[in-house]
């Protein structure tokens, strides 16, 4: 069974980066909700599915803060 406290968690983390960083985000947690219910009561396939579909997005999130904060680093560094 998955331990969904430490996914909500390290998708909390994210989630917050991307506020950070992009401002709304309410359509990010409702898809995040309901991956998480299907992760926890569908059927075996539905279960590894959702479970792959949270850690792209968490990989994909990460690569675009990731990107972003290059970017911002990069425009600054023509700022300054």
């Amino acid at each position: 069974m998955m331990n969904h406290v430490l996914v909500l968690n390290v998708l909390y983390q994210y989630v917050y980066r991307i506020y950070k960083q992009f401002g709304r985000f309410d359509y990010l947690i409702e898809n995040i909700t309901y991956l998480l219910s299907l992760c926890e009561y569908g059927d075996l396939h539905l279960r590894g599915a959702c479970a792959n579909l949270l850690v792209t997005l968490i990989q994909t999130t990460n690569h675009l803060l990731t990107l972003s904060s290059l970017s911002n680093l990069f425009n600054n560094s023509f700022i300054n």
